[in-house]
């Protein structure tokens, strides 16, 4: 069943100029009734949904009715609800949102970077040793076994160098003194336990001191020895993974290889047990820790929780 009521409705103000606005236009309402077989089939007491498409100030106008009604002609709008409660957080609800978020982030965030830190050396450390093993393949194509190259006194270590090595790095950066591989002392590496490493860094009669392409500083001293302990020349490899930012500490950043006839660049202790190696390498080492590069690659080029951090 349907009826028909004429009703006048107010116009909203609109933000854009109408013809007409800010008046009274009549409208016609149609009232459309539910059947009886629809109302009996409803649950007792069950609410019902309001109809917000209607006009709130007409509900009362037709309580038991279900309305539908068109504008008239000119009409811009129809307020649809009336004033309404916004939720919101309050100040005190932020702020302890905030302060949870800040006391998870201080408990997690150094984990995190510390996790991180140890993955970016360790692929640095391998990106190093990959660069030196190459270049030590491709010298002894060319050259010979590395235990038929000229020993101490037979060859100025920098005419050494430029046959032997500097030819097989895709591109070096010699420096005369530390300070040309930018450190601003000549003594700049430390061991674990803060002590001074007594390695000059620079470049003379005795030691060779460059950077590669992405920044490694390598320090070549010339009077070292092989894995069993004879005098050799120029087979060991000091290397600074990020060149002369700090901390510069070995185990941290520094790290020793050494060239092994007939296996190549090996770590330093390479050739020691692992228990040799963790001595060596570990939270309550002291003093020297040489040997964190071969427990680095023993590891699986992996750094552990037991390494000295």
């Amino acid at each position: 069943m349907t009826m028909e009521r004429n009703v006048e409705i107010k116009t909203h103000q609109s933000p854009f100029p109408q013809k007409g606005e800010g008046k009274s236009f009549k409208c016609k309402i149609w009232l459309q009734f539910q059947s009886s077989a629809i109302q009996n089939n409803r649950v007792a007491n069950k609410p019902q949904k309001r109809n917000h498409l209607f006009p709130q100030y007409l509900i009362p106008l037709f309580p038991s009715q279900k309305p539908a009604f068109t504008l008239a002609e000119g009409a811009t709008h129809v307020d649809m609800y009336g004033n309404t409660r916004r939720c919101a957080f309050t100040m005190a609800e932020v702020l302890i949102t905030l302060g949870i978020i800040g006391i998870v982030a201080a408990m997690t965030l150094p984990a995190l970077i510390g996790n991180y830190q140890k993955k970016v050396l360790a692929t640095k450390l391998k990106k190093t040793y990959t660069i030196l093993s190459q270049q030590f393949i491709r010298t002894q194509l060319d050259n010979g076994d590395f235990d038929t190259w000229p020993k101490e006194g037979n060859i100025d270590i920098e005419e050494y160098f430029n046959i032997y090595y500097k030819p097989y790095f895709n591109g070096v950066n010699m420096c005369k003194y530390a300070k040309d591989c930018g450190y601003s002392s000549e003594f700049p590496w430390r061991n674990i336990d803060g002590s001074k490493i007594n390695w000059g860094l620079q470049s003379n009669n005795s030691r060779i001191l460059f950077q590669l392409n992405d920044g490694t500083t390598v320090f070549l001293p010339r009077n070292t020895t092989d894995g069993a302990g004879n005098p050799i020349y120029v087979n060991y490899f000091y290397v600074d993974i990020n060149g002369a930012k700090t901390p510069n500490i070995v185990g941290h950043d520094v790290f020793t290889f050494m060239a092994v006839n007939k296996k190549g660049i090996m770590p330093q202790c390479y050739n020691r047990s692992y228990d040799y190696i963790n001595a060596n390498c570990s939270k309550t080492s002291t003093g020297n820790t040489n040997c964190c590069a071969a427990k680095i690659m023993a590891n699986g080029w992996e750094i552990k929780d037991d390494y000295p951090w």
